[in-house]
């Protein structure tokens, strides 16, 4: 389960599954600290470019891999891709 929430200029994702739940807190085009659900920590900025949100992750450790998540909205259907050393994953939510 996915859910979106925001509070004035912060945004507020919650991520939960069988395995791990993660929650981050951010603003728009504003660098953070972001702890990963498999327990790396990462620099982190989320912006809207072209109707879809780009979230850039850079690795402070060295030898983790930078990313790329890339999510929007398409007829009640939330899609991202993720990119990461030459990898790419797609999901796709739908709304219950």
């Amino acid at each position: 389960m996915k859910e979106v929430g925001k509070e004035d200029d912060k945004w507020i994702w919650s991520q939960t599954s069988a395995f791990k739940s993660t929650t981050i807190e951010f603003k728009l085009n504003e660098e953070f600290e972001e702890n990963t659900p498999d327990g790396r920590t990462l620099k982190a900025l989320i912006k809207i470019v072209d109707g879809k949100l780009i979230h850039t992750q850079t690795p402070i450790k060295p030898g983790d891999k930078p990313s790329v998540i890339t999510r929007w909205v398409e007829n009640d259907r939330l899609f991202t891709t993720l990119e990461s050393g030459g990898v790419v994953c797609r999901r796709e939510y739908v709304r219950e």
